[in-house]
């Protein structure tokens, strides 16, 4: 064989093993497509933009959306510079992606942003958007209101069922923005959706609290399509009747948002002593009411958690009944064995929520204060150590370079005799010695995130004053908080054909 021939037969050799290869990615590249979860890839292999991908998404969202494709949302309301109050909320989403993230979770993360509607701006600052971008967190704007009339409690607790728009995701966790997970919440979807087996919990997760049974500030839906423009139905059905009620509060608590429950079906709290038939229960008016609602009687499929009960609810000839029922309280039952820390009593333990003045963005006293005796000397030293540590996450003290110390906060905390909650105040306490409170952990646990997000995103966030350790509640909310701008918020819609939105969104979340 001469030179030419053995060269190329070796060219064409070559030419032949590089077209099997080829031809073999190909294969392999068309097997894994139907799996395809949004990935920046087309059906053809084309990279795509963010903006393609959103596109992508909502032009297949007509069938069933994709299994096993998570997401936890939060919806932060009423952001103006005007109003800087709201920056806190932002902050706690770009704690909690931190948190999530660390502890190996695999779903998304999404802010959903409605602007006041006392501006003319369309987005977050630029150094808000780049914190939450830079730790991953979708940003999704949702039509903002036409009036400040419609900018109250009520309406804002009514758009987190937007999350049922979310049809890309097979499964949503929403939390409050005040809300903080102590780690991945994912094994509820685990458990909801698994991979092979049958579902230990159902597509809808409800969770009790003291006297109501339904959290209104975590809870996870199932989103489908149609969804938000049904529950959108019952909504103006339940505000048109609350225009011909009585004054005061304007609510049916026979009927409720449509239904009427009959023994022996009775709605329970995690208290036991708080249960009834009637809708009567705290914020029953809007979220936590509807909530219980849509999952319990319209979608007839919800677990509902009641403490260490767990309550899988399901159909049977259009009617809700419990089909199964089962205890969670030894740490080897079956959600205390899949959450992240060793407790008996998941999800519950899981997450922090950071109630009416406790949010540790609204920190502003400098003197740790006790019910029983004054402050010593001593103690007012290390509570001025603590306020030095914690304001070393503010913007301009990072800027003179005074860098946050997360571990000297602990031992800081921990000098602090009593500790600050609940468990400072019992015997069993004392006798444990000088341990944090569930409370002071997960303040610190706060502090250092937030300290990890800013230095991921290189964004310095400036806090409205000087921090402190004043862990005071806000005053008691009522059964029917603001039920008068409740009312307000109803009748424009009436006059306005039933439209508070400025503009309609062009794209949805």
């Amino acid at each position: 064989m001469t030179g030419s021939m053995l060269k190329r037969t070796v060219v064409v050799s070559l030419a032949a093993l590089i077209l099997v290869a080829l031809r073999r990615q190909a294969l392999l590249l068309d097997r894994s497509l139907p799996q395809w979860t949004g990935d920046n890839v087309d059906a053809e292999g084309h990279h795509l933009s963010q903006s393609s991908v959103s596109s992508l998404f909502r032009q297949t969202t007509s069938a069933e959306p994709a299994r096993r494709k998570w997401a936890y949302a939060f919806v932060v309301g009423g952001c103006s510079k005007h109003k800087p109050e709201y920056r806190g909320f932002i902050w706690n989403i770009a704690v909690a992606a931190q948190v999530l993230q660390e502890t190996g979770s695999q779903a998304d993360v999404v802010a959903l942003i409605q602007m006041s509607a006392r501006t003319n701006e369309t987005a977050l600052p630029e150094d808000e958007s780049k914190l939450l971008e830079a730790l991953n967190v979708k940003i999704e704007y949702i039509p903002k209101f036409s009036s400040m009339v419609h900018e109250v409690f009520y309406t804002l607790m009514l758009e987190k069922f937007r999350i049922l728009q979310m049809t890309q995701y097979s499964r949503v966790i929403f939390m409050d923005g005040d809300v903080m997970p102590l780690c991945s919440l994912d094994y509820l979807f685990e458990l909801s959706e698994p991979e092979s087996g049958e579902p230990l919990l159902k597509d809808n997760i409800v969770i009790s609290y003291s006297n109501q049974p339904a959290h209104g500030g975590f809870f996870m839906l199932h989103p489908q399509e149609s969804d938000y423009e049904e529950i959108q139905k019952i909504i103006k059905t339940t505000e048109e009747k609350a225009l011909s009620l009585p004054p005061f509060e304007h609510w049916d608590e026979v009927e409720g948002w449509g239904h009427i429950i009959e023994p022996p079906d009775r709605w329970m709290s995690s208290m036991s002593k708080f249960t009834s038939t009637n809708w009567s229960w705290h914020g029953v008016h809007a979220d936590q009411g509807l909530l219980y609602h849509w999952t319990k009687y319209v979608k007839q499929s919800v677990s509902l958690i009641i403490n260490y009960q767990v309550q899988n609810w399901g159909s049977e000839n259009g009617t809700a009944v419990m089909e199964k029922a089962f205890i969670n309280y030894r740490p080897s039952d079956p959600i205390n064995i899949a959450s992240c820390h060793t407790s008996k009593n998941a999800p519950y333990t899981d997450f922090r929520h950071f109630t009416g003045r406790g949010k540790p963005w609204q920190q502003n006293s400098t003197q740790y204060i006790t019910s029983n005796v004054e402050p010593s000397q001593n103690r007012e030293e290390v509570t001025k150590t603590f306020d030095q540590l914690v304001s070393s996450l503010n913007g301009e003290m990072r800027s003179n370079g005074k860098e946050f110390d997360g571990k000297k906060l602990l031992s800081t905390l921990m000098q602090m005799v009593p500790p600050q909650g609940k468990e400072a105040k019992t015997p069993a306490h004392a006798e444990k010695g000088n341990n944090l409170s569930y409370s002071d952990q997960s303040y610190v646990k706060w502090f250092n995130a937030l300290d990890k997000a800013q230095r991921i995103s290189g964004v310095n966030v400036t806090f409205p004053r000087y921090f402190g350790r004043n862990f005071a509640r806000g005053p008691p909310v009522g059964t029917y908080p603001k039920f008068k701008e409740r009312i307000r918020h109803i009748r424009w819609k009436v006059e306005n054909g039933w439209n508070p939105y400025s503009v309609k969104a062009e794209t949805t979340p």
